[in-house]
């Protein structure tokens, strides 16, 4: 089977499309309606986590994480159960 990039894919879906369009946008475009970033939503998840291991994370979450669990917070970071 032939293999295509995404970019590429998408690009042939829609030229083949006619009148059809992608938006391709980050997550911070909804920030001025209020709608978290996914940083933000990062930094919760690091406070909430704090929250179960009878800690605080503080005013820096993200170096509570660095500190605690020796890397930085991400969204496609694991659970190593």
């Amino acid at each position: 089977m032939l293999e295509i990039e995404p970019f590429n894919a998408m690009a042939l879906i829609l030229h083949h499309a006619p009148g059809t369009c992608a938006l391709l946008l980050g997550s911070g475009l909804s920030r001025s309606a209020g709608i978290a970033t996914g940083w933000e939503i990062t930094l919760d998840l690091v406070r909430r986590l704090a929250q179960l291991e009878g800690a605080t994370a503080g005013d820096d979450p993200a170096q509570w994480y660095r500190d605690r669990h020796g890397k930085d917070p991400n969204v496609t970071s694991r659970c190593p159960h």
